[in-house]
């Protein structure tokens, strides 16, 4: 599915958002007192109608006007899972 797409931003720090841990993936949400950092890919358009199938409904596909990105943020309380306090999902992966 991903086979076109490319990294064109990596380390990317968005203002305004939190992640949880869902296990193997992470869960961004809403939380103006916190950031997180990521990875800016570009898709084809005609990418998105798959991305957002494969997502399903428990996150809605959300764009960012002032950063010019999609993000996809989990629609539910993510309490129940723990939260990665620093906001970077790849060093915390790798210290579980």
């Amino acid at each position: 599915m991903l086979k076109n797409a490319r990294v064109v931003k990596e380390g990317i720090w968005l203002n305004g958002f939190s992640l949880y841990s869902a296990g193997w993936y992470p869960l961004a949400v809403r939380d103006a007192a916190a950031k997180i950092i990521g990875d800016v890919v570009m898709v084809p358009d005609a990418i998105w109608p798959q991305l957002d199938a494969y997502e399903g409904e428990d996150y809605k596909r959300v764009y960012l006007e002032q950063e010019g990105v999609w993000i996809y943020l989990f629609r539910h309380d993510p309490t129940a899972f723990p939260k990665i306090a620093a906001g970077d999902w790849l060093t915390w992966w790798a210290q579980q």
